[in-house]
């Protein structure tokens, strides 16, 4: 019975040590994985937008950047491979725009509206649903919701649109 404490001390104190170990190599590797990461990020180009861009969602599949421009009532879209404005760009939608999400396929986007142009600010808002698979995406239709919609999520499912107001 004497020899157990003392066994268990001893595991105790290598595991102890293990982790010392360990975190010396950690903290003796960080100052070079720091440095590498914060010299990498660059800005490969700069995008110019219309009407004071608010909001930013990249497509499901990744090809297409959409920016809500707040003040010009419109969304851009530009192809994210050029960095250009695909044809047609930007798209006119409701008042002040805020944000876009999109059906899991892709084929539906929603934006919402936010209009601060009524009174007061946000009451006549709304919705524009977009078929995003037209070239260019076009307007099908505009669902009025409640006051002031931000934030949206759809459900993975797409049958539920979820507006923030």
């Amino acid at each position: 019975m004497s020899d157990f404490p003392y066994s268990a001390l001893m595991i105790n104190r290598q595991i102890c040590a293990f982790f010392v170990l360990l975190g010396v190599v950690a903290v003796s590797l960080a100052p070079s994985a720091l440095a590498s990461w914060a010299t990498s990020p660059s800005i490969e180009s700069t995008i110019a937008s219309s009407g004071s861009p608010f909001g930013l969602r990249l497509s499901p599949d990744g090809t297409r950047a959409w920016v809500t421009n707040y003040s010009g009532n419109s969304v851009s879209i530009f192809d994210t491979s050029t960095y250009q404005a695909i044809p047609g760009s930007p798209i006119s939608v409701g008042n002040t725009p805020w944000d876009v999400v999109f059906s899991p396929d892709g084929a539906r986007a929603w934006v919402s509206n936010y209009d601060v142009t009524t009174s007061p600010p946000g009451s006549g808002t709304t919705i524009s649903v977009l078929n995003a698979n037209t070239n260019p995406p076009s307007v099908t239709s505009t669902v009025t919701v409640g006051f002031g919609p931000t934030g949206m999520a759809m459900s993975p499912s797409g049958d539920r649109l979820w507006v923030a107001n």
